[in-house]
């Protein structure tokens, strides 16, 4: 016996590859497996047949941002917070921070989002972090100057 004499033995996965056979010789696509490393792809699904990369095997490939998740899976299957990221759109939250996690949003985040009246400022940021002179606002109190004039904008001029 041996992994290439064409016959199923010595505890083979199928016909010459798999068990003692792997690494040097692993299954491909839709041949018979008992385990992962007994296939090329690293997939043995649960009908013991190797499969190709999916965005369901519970392995990072095929290019994905972290396991199953962004990458050719977006938008079906994007990334959660604290899992990594390579773009934005990898993220549900559609925030991929400095270090490569997807993030929440938050008031320096760089994105109009949360009920901010413009970006990074005003609404739940506020009074911390109010918007500048003509900035967007909706209430005063978005206004580091608390003027909101009638078009929505900062203002830092009371008008007659």
């Amino acid at each position: 016996p041996s992994c290439s004499d064409g016959i199923l033995n010595q505890g083979e996965a199928d016909v010459d590859c798999g068990g003692p056979c792997a690494p040097g010789k692993t299954c491909e696509i839709g041949q018979h497996c008992n385990v992962s490393t007994d296939c090329t792809s690293g997939t043995c699904n649960s009908t013991n047949q190797c499969d190709g990369p999916s965005c369901t095997d519970g392995i990072l490939n095929q290019g994905e941002a972290d396991v199953d998740c962004g990458g050719p899976c977006t938008p079906i299957r994007t990334c959660e917070i604290g899992q990594h990221c390579n773009v934005s759109t990898d993220c549900t939250s559609g925030i991929c921070n400095s270090t490569n996690q997807c993030d929440g949003p938050s008031c320096s985040d760089g994105i109009l989002n949360q009920g901010e009246a413009d970006i990074d400022c005003g609404g739940p940021c506020a009074p911390g972090k109010t918007c500048e002179i003509g900035q967007h606002c909706n209430v005063s109190t978005d206004c580091t100057g608390g003027i909101c004039n009638s078009t929505n904008q900062c203002d830092g001029m009371c008008r007659l």
